[in-house]
């Protein structure tokens, strides 16, 4: 485990992270998973804190380890009681077409889904569910700040930042074409909706629809123009 370079580190810390957040966003079945699922963002937020400033990772470090495996380990718990996110629903779609790592994918695509949550909360203001969902973006990104000391900052910027400080791959390195984009959003609608049926039964239904999953993977083409 030690042995594992920076980049696929980073990126299996922030898949983690984003599955937490759309756990949360979504909603887990009880409020004790709610809990967890917001412990596992602060751990891997809080563990990447000092990093971020210094612009490196001790690769050595166990106990940084530790905290990323334990955040990657609640999300799991939080996914199995919301149903998977977008980004794992897009990165799963994607992966039956690329041999590109599901973290990388992932970690590329989490910027464009968090755009998407964010506007759907400002088109929809005034509606008392999507005025939640903006609560909820205001609360995680309350959080962000007051664990790694980020200001300013919504959900999507600070991934980009966090994307661009370590170098990591972007959605340029994912070479979707157009001509790909309606089979992986039918995959992927699929895909979540089978997750949150075994998950939660017919009592749920997810915030991310086709026309948003299209409308992620139209900006994360046209973003590498």
């Amino acid at each position: 485990m030690l042995t594992v370079p920076l980049r696929p580190t980073v990126q299996g810390a922030l898949t983690a992270l984003g599955q937490c957040l759309e756990s949360y966003l979504i909603g887990c079945a009880d409020d004790a998973t709610t809990k967890l699922a917001l412990e596992g963002f602060e751990a891997i937020a809080t563990t990447l804190a000092a990093p971020l400033i210094e612009g490196r990772l001790d690769l050595s470090s166990a106990l940084m380890r530790e905290q990323f495996a334990i955040g990657s380990l609640l999300s799991g718990i939080a996914a199995n009681s919301s149903g998977a996110g977008a980004t794992q629903s897009l990165a799963v779609s994607i992966g039956g077409i690329s041999d590109l790592p599901h973290a990388q994918v992932a970690t590329a695509l989490l910027p464009f889904v968090f755009d998407r949550y964010a506007a759907l909360a400002c088109e929809n203001e005034g509606d008392v569910f999507f005025d939640d969902l903006n609560k909820k973006l205001e609360a995680a990104v309350d959080r962000l700040t007051f664990v790694t000391g980020s200001k300013g900052n919504d959900m999507s910027s600070w991934l980009r930042y966090v994307i661009k400080r370590f170098d990591l791959p972007t959605v340029s390195a994912l070479e979707l074409e157009k001509s790909l984009i309606d089979g992986i959003v039918d995959r992927a609608v699929q895909c979540q909706e089978n997750s949150m049926n075994i998950c939660c039964g017919d009592d749920k239904s997810a915030i991310i629809e086709t026309d948003d999953f299209h409308a992620i993977i139209n900006a994360s083409v046209e973003s590498k123009k």
